[in-house]
């Protein structure tokens, strides 16, 4: 099993007035991440949060900007997107960037694409929010063959892309692997017809993730895709603590605890046939890049 984490650009949920981070301390997270061995550092893709009652801006950094300049900063660490908004660009577009991003990055690229879910920053930028699958649907119509033979030619209700190429193309052996997160029905069929790999988050102890395994088992059943042939990963909310709380704790949701805490999960995960763990650290900063790897090595993992 692979180990990685994401490296949120955008405001903790708990602190509005905290701000994004600076491109200095991601690029500091991904570098620290690469030099303790772990496989993966992951972006985040939003534009702004407002939740209710209060609806206050908790900023957020563009996702395509700091990935490439992590691409540049970092020479072996797998680069992933925790994930993109297909939504937020247009999907010719979409598979554009992916190209010149892995460029940069020398085939370290794995591309993980959603169809969003928070609603204020569809509107607060003018995208809209209705049928959202049905429009990730027409999307993926033109960004999975342009990626996988350069071409594509749609017309669709949402989606338009006439005579469509890639120049230069996809030119990675295998190609750029494609991940799409996704929990429900409809979600879970795009995912086994057009994707290498899928995600589902955030998870604590590994029970939940199994069941959300066992709905894209079926999936692959129904349009007829071997499940050992799509890489499973998973992602896993992390808060250290010298011991796990007693109240108001839910260990089905995150993992909180002391560093052999994590190890014991981390391999919880990989015996359930996680092929990658993906952590989300509360506070992450170069020091808890550390913990996270130490308990990635007691685990036998790096």
């Amino acid at each position: 099993m692979r180990v990685g984490l994401i490296t949120p650009i955008h405001g903790p949920f708990a602190d509005p007035a905290a701000g994004a981070p600076s491109y200095k301390k991601i690029r500091g997270v991904a570098v620290a991440a690469e030099r303790e061995g772990l496989h993966s550092v992951w972006v985040t893709d939003h534009l702004i949060f407002r939740f209710p009652p209060e609806n206050e801006n908790i900023a957020s950094h563009e996702a395509f900007t700091f990935w490439a300049g992590l691409a540049e900063a970092t020479s072996t660490i797998e680069l992933g997107s925790l994930v993109l908004c297909m939504p937020f660009r247009n999907p010719g577009m979409m598979a554009k960037l992916a190209v010149s991003l892995d460029e940069i990055a020398e085939n370290r690229v794995t591309f993980g694409i959603g169809c969003g879910w928070h609603k204020p920053e569809f509107d607060a930028f003018g995208y809209p929010f209705d049928n959202i699958v049905s429009r990730f649907d027409e999307a993926l119509q033109v960004f999975h063959p342009l990626l996988r033979t350069g071409k594509a030619d749609f017309h669709g209700k949402y989606v338009e892309a006439s005579n469509c190429e890639l120049c230069p193309p996809d030119t990675r052996p295998g190609g750029i692997p494609i991940m799409i997160a996704s929990k429900q029905p409809r979600m879970m069929d795009l995912t086994v017809q057009y994707a290498d790999q899928w995600n589902s988050a955030w998870f604590g102890e590994v029970g939940g993730w199994k069941k959300t395994v066992d709905d894209l088992d079926a999936a692959c059943e129904r349009n007829g895709r071997d499940p050992k042939s799509i890489v499973k990963t998973a992602g896993v909310g992390i808060e250290f603590m010298d011991a796990s709380p007693t109240d108001g704790y839910d260990p089905a949701l995150s993992v909180k605890g002391p560093v052999e805490l994590l190890a014991q999960r981390m391999a919880e995960y990989r015996d359930a046939g996680c092929d990658h763990f993906i952590g989300n650290l509360t506070g992450l900063d170069e020091e808890k890049v550390g913990k996270f790897a130490e308990a990635a090595r007691m685990a036998g993992l790096i």
